[in-house]
């Protein structure tokens, strides 16, 4: 799998990858015998327009449904390209205390770069709410089952595509990032720990994160799996002064990390978080 191509076909045609030019944001087109699967669609309009036009093209028929793995800007802002679809998402998406500050963000950055797009910018209402630990989804022959993806932020969701064996992660095990966590270590952690099952269990399967690279090799998952580990752990050495501020250099080297700026100002959110949590707990 070439990571530098921005659109990319499976050799049996079951999924594509959209690459937007900001974040590296993957959207995922799934197609199976009985529907058809968009995964968090963006960024900008023409992306946005390819994907839709990719899914006419393809649909012949068959349902159509929107997972959104998570509420953050840069994976609901295409969302209105897709009001027609089935929305899949979680219970606290579903339930966002503000949904008026999501769309404020969305809007905000399509101010700041002159970004029209042909349809509102709204809040995605949920069709299909995900509750329950290992929830199923099955149309015809497709099961898709759901899992919590809590810690990077409060409402993230997992899909695991059976028949596909495709695992979409949500912001998890990319190899452009290490963890950005702004809801909580403990749910990280957490989310971690149901990634790495799911991986053990199901031999074969393909990760197809967010951000970066998807990847269907033993070592790349294991390592991915040890970055986001090895990465929590230095944050807690970092504030519990067990370990020099070179060490994060010396990470971000280990795993050959770029786009040092923006994951500076990531560090800095999490320090502070870890930080904040470790004072009242």
């Amino acid at each position: 799998m070439d990571p530098l191509d921005p659109h990319y076909r499976t050799p049996d045609g079951c999924y594509e990858l959209f690459t937007s030019r900001l974040y590296a944001l993957n959207s995922c087109v799934v197609a199976t015998e009985d529907l058809v699967l968009v995964v968090d669609p963006g960024y900008l309009p023409d992306e946005v327009a390819a994907i839709r036009n990719h899914v006419e093209a393809i649909r012949a028929g068959r349902p159509l449904y929107l997972l959104l793995t998570h509420s953050d800007s840069d994976h609901i802002a295409g969302y209105g390209a897709f009001a027609d679809a089935t929305v899949i998402a979680s219970r606290a998406f579903a339930e966002h205390p503000d949904t008026t500050a999501a769309v404020e963000e969305v809007m905000a950055i399509d101010d700041d770069y002159y970004i029209d797009r042909p349809y509102p910018v709204i809040y995605p209402p949920i069709d299909l709410v995900i509750d329950q630990e290992g929830q199923r989804l099955t149309v015809g022959a497709t099961t898709i089952r759901f899992y919590s993806g809590i810690g990077h932020n409060r409402d993230g969701l997992i899909a695991y595509i059976e028949s596909e064996r495709l695992l979409l992660t949500g912001d998890y095990l990319s190899d452009l990032e290490f963890p950005f966590v702004t809801a909580s270590y403990s749910g990280y952690r957490q989310t971690l720990a149901t990634l790495a099952r799911l991986i053990a269990e199901e031999q074969g399967l393909t990760l197809i994160p967010c951000h970066g690279a998807a990847t269907d090799d033993p070592a790349e998952l294991s390592r991915r799996l040890r970055l986001s580990h090895e990465y929590i752990a230095l944050v807690a050495d970092l504030v519990a002064g067990k370990a020099e501020p070179a060490a994060y250099e010396r990470f971000l080297d280990a795993y050959s990390l770029r786009f040092r700026r923006f994951l500076r100002q990531q560090h800095e959110g999490n320090l502070a978080l870890y930080r904040s949590e470790t004072a009242t707990s």
